[in-house]
């Protein structure tokens, strides 16, 4: 019987707990007052985790702003042979892995070519980007 009564306090506590919605309790900790905060689920949150929440909501909202101001720009000069020279190096990176998926031994070869031109290309970019940038 004891037993019986112990799982139905457990279970009135958790539909009580679940159902409940304090928008700010204090709860006394070892001489500290912790403050919580009820979430949208029901759940609850620390002051703490909400200052941090609140932050990392404010450097992702940052980081989104400086992603959007850094769209690719073709109409700027400089900013044009900026991405010429990360698409040249990025491409000579990539095709001779795609040239050995492709053709086996002999594709590597032709995308070996492409891709030594297109470095050679991505660095010419780099240098004339570093001329424009800084001159």
């Amino acid at each position: 019987m004891k037993n019986i009564a112990t799982l139905f306090a457990f279970v009135c506590l958790l539909f009580v707990s679940q159902s409940a919605y304090a928008v700010n309790t204090t709860t006394a900790f070892d001489g500290e007052t912790i403050e919580s905060v009820a979430t949208e689920d029901g759940s609850f949150l620390s002051a703490k985790a909400t200052k941090k929440q609140a932050r990392l909501e404010k450097r992702i909202a940052k980081m989104q702003k400086r992603a959007a101001a850094q769209d690719i720009d073709f109409s700027d000069d400089t900013q044009k042979w900026m991405w010429f020279w990360i698409f040249g190096w990025a491409l000579a990176a990539v095709l001779p892995i795609v040239g050995l998926i492709i053709g086996g031994v002999g594709g590597v070869a032709i995308f070996s070519v492409l891709a030594g031109l297109l470095g050679l290309f991505g660095t010419v970019s780099l240098v004339i980007w570093l001329v424009k940038k800084f001159s």
